[in-house]
């Protein structure tokens, strides 16, 4: 279950729940971006649903003040000024689709932050259908990446070599290099 941070941004007393209390709707904004509106029993729901999560992660030693933090999702593509991610696949790479668990990793050369939130898979092997449409055995993880990596590779969104390239060819036209 991901640990999405909800933010009530407006209350509206607007009698439209009138089996809750408060009747009104609750306007939120989730840390994903997304919206939504809400009556007061489903943001004590949500409130409550986030405390469990957020106390197993305080829990394992994560400080409450980094489980509070909204996520902000963010690309180092524009005017940042930054050093450049390095993709881990080279030019033309992130066509294969073989490549579909490395297409949107980069290199990791700074401090190793002070949490990892990251998920456990069981270790079994199971079914899927290959990039060539071929049924191949693979463990329950390389499944959900290539599964992940083509939905966003059909949504459009950029490998990582993509945004690198992009990025280079921003600065290089800035004369930020």
């Amino acid at each position: 279950m991901p640990l999405d941070y909800c933010h009530v941004l407006q209350y509206k007393d607007d009698d439209m729940h009138e089996d809750c209390d408060p009747s009104g709707t609750f306007y939120t904004k989730f840390s994903d971006g997304t919206k939504r509106k809400m009556d007061a029993a489903q943001v004590t729901k949500a409130r409550k649903l986030f405390e469990k999560e957020a106390n197993c992660l305080i829990s394992s030693g994560m400080p409450r003040v980094d489980i509070c933090n909204s996520l902000d999702e963010f690309t180092a593509a524009g005017n940042v000024k930054s050093k450049i991610r390095q993709p881990i696949l080279g030019d033309g790479e992130d066509e294969d689709p073989e490549n579909h668990e490395l297409i949107f990793e980069e290199k990791f050369n700074d401090k190793v932050p002070n949490a990892i939130v990251g998920l456990m898979f069981d270790n079994k092997m199971v079914s899927a259908l290959d990039a060539n449409r071929n049924m191949i055995d693979l463990r329950l993880h390389e499944k959900v990446l290539m599964n992940l990596s083509l939905k966003l590779l059909s949504e459009g969104i950029e490998s990582t070599r993509q945004l690198y390239n992009l990025e280079k060819a921003e600065r290089l036209r800035d004369g930020d290099v």
